[in-house]
């Protein structure tokens, strides 16, 4: 009888291999069209000016830096003040300073950049001429790259999201590589955008070329170095090459006289095997951590710190080392959105409010989200159900990224209350913009309504796009809606050969000895 079974799940076998076989020479899928990029008729919306009755001007104004007023002035069309921002960041004469700055404006546009496109884009067309609106939109196709691929490993992300990865990399490719000869603010922000995306496709000596470029321009900007270490690790690199670029780093921090404290911090870094017992053994995490620190006192290992205590929800620990960390820089977003959650988790609700205002206005969109949620159900000090407030707080938040915000608005437009008049067309342009951001409610309304408010040929598909996404982010309505829907990135001769593929995998699994 086993035999019989095995001879048959032999000729399954080699039949399905065949066709697969077949069709893969005409299914390649090298070129998807890529909906999320799609804006299905809705005009990319722009917040209403802020109410300052409500939200309170020197509330927000310590938290209010250089890169949220570029941030906003990208959103509200204030093409010249966004051109500011660079001039200012030129005329740093610190050049330790200057980079400081390029990359708080780097790390808060993360997980944004899809968001931003329609924006940036805008600032493009209206000014062609401008470097600093070039790289500023390189570097939201370089974030939206990053997007497409997700965070897991090559092997384990769908081939039809690498293939969407590799084609919005090569359009910020096509804008920043031009731009990397530049020995100024534009060239080191070029290198920044890509060096990530150069490393995911393999083309790791030319992300490490843009590292050894970023540490040059600013030797002394330690930060640069401890961000390079990352990379020495073996899965960017084969081992001898994973060793080179260590030494190679080494000797960077002596011949740029890199402080006694930050080479300290830098050898810890690049000892990957003291830190490879912590990933299976949580437990071991804390005596790490306490020993590097006290080896070597810096922000950079306190926030490492800090994110271990939060994930293990050490609340008065989270809350200690949160304090240390806002002393040693008070425009640091993660660590007043880590304080809040410690906070609120042990229902010290006085300060909760204050620092998820601080972490939203400088970019954490699950703080907004908090505020909004604060306002819905009577936390935060909150009165429940004040959505005049809360609609306040929502449009502060959209002109500075936001998607939690965005999403509010659209609840807004959606359901008509604070006074807003329901209007599906405007909602669905709100809920569109927080779906590029990554909202799973958004990402689902947006489905729905493109249905009801575009009549554009491509409406479907692009509902169908976005549903899906709301599906990988396992949202429960989309995840019933899309298993009825054909993958609208894969043409149906593909989608058969991925799903023989599927077939063959499971089959292979009988065979193995």
């Amino acid at each position: 009888m086993h035999i019989i079974k095995r001879g048959l799940l032999t000729t399954v076998f080699l039949l399905l291999h065949s066709v697969s076989s077949a069709q893969e020479a005409s299914c390649q899928l090298e070129k998807l069209s890529d909906w999320g990029l799609n804006d299905a008729g809705l005009a990319t919306p722009k917040p209403d000016p802020l109410d300052l009755k409500t939200i309170n001007a020197q509330t927000i104004a310590p938290y209010f830096s250089e890169q949220v007023k570029f941030r906003a002035a990208v959103i509200r069309g204030d093409f010249a003040d966004a051109q500011g921002f660079w001039d200012r960041l030129i005329a740093v004469p610190d050049t330790t300073e200057r980079m400081r700055q390029l990359y708080a404006m780097h790390f808060a546009m993360e997980g944004k950049g899809l968001y931003f496109l329609s924006y940036a884009q805008a600032w493009a067309i209206a000014q062609p001429s401008s470097i600093a609106a070039k790289t500023f939109l390189g570097l939201a196709y370089s974030d939206a790259a990053s997007s497409a691929r997700g965070g897991d490993y090559s092997n384990k992300t769908p081939r039809n999201s690498m293939v969407l990865f590799k084609q919005r990399a090569a359009k910020a490719r096509d804008i920043l590589e031009p731009l990397l000869a530049r020995k100024d603010v534009y060239g080191w922000s070029a290198h920044a955008s890509l060096l990530l995306g150069y490393f995911y496709q393999g083309l790791d000596e030319k992300a490490w070329r843009s590292q050894e470029e970023l540490i040059n321009a600013a030797p002394g900007y330690s930060f640069s170095y401890f961000w390079a270490a990352r990379y020495t690790a073996s899965i960017w690199a084969k081992p001898d090459g994973a060793a080179r670029r260590a030494d190679r780093l080494r000797k960077l921090a002596v011949s740029n006289q890199l402080s006694k404290n930050d080479s300290l911090v830098l050898d810890q870094e690049l000892n990957h095997k003291m830190r490879d017992p912590i990933q299976s053994n949580p437990q071991a995490a804390r005596p790490y951590w306490t020993q590097r620190n006290k080896e070597a006192t810096h922000l950079f290992n306190l926030l490492g710190w800090l994110g271990y205590e939060r994930q293990m929800e050490n609340w008065p620990e989270v809350v200690r080392l949160a304090d240390l960390a806002i002393a040693a820089n008070p425009l640091q977003t993660y660590s007043y959105a880590q304080r809040a959650m410690a906070n609120k988790a042990m229902t010290r609700m006085e300060t909760v409010f204050k620092d998820s205002l601080a972490a939203a206005v400088l970019g954490n969109d699950a703080a907004m989200s908090d505020l909004v949620q604060g306002h819905v159900r009577g936390t935060l000090g909150f009165a429940p159900g004040n959505f005049n407030q809360m609609v306040a707080y929502c449009n502060m938040g959209v002109r500075f990224g936001l998607p939690s915000a965005a999403n509010c608005m659209g609840s807004a437009y959606t359901e008509g209350f604070a006074g807003i008049k329901s209007d599906d067309r405007r909602a669905a342009a709100w809920h569109l913009l927080a779906a590029r951001g990554g909202h799973s409610n958004s990402q689902h309304d947006t489905a729905v309504l493109l249905l009801k408010v575009s009549k554009l040929p491509e409406a479907t598909v692009v509902s169908q796009y976005w549903m899906r996404e709301a599906a990988r982010q396992q949202h429960v309505y989309a995840t019933q809606k899309a298993t009825k829907e054909p993958d609208p990135e894969i043409d149906t001769q593909c989608a058969a050969q991925l799903a023989k593929e599927a077939a063959l995998a499971k089959i292979k699994q009988v065979f193995k000895p």
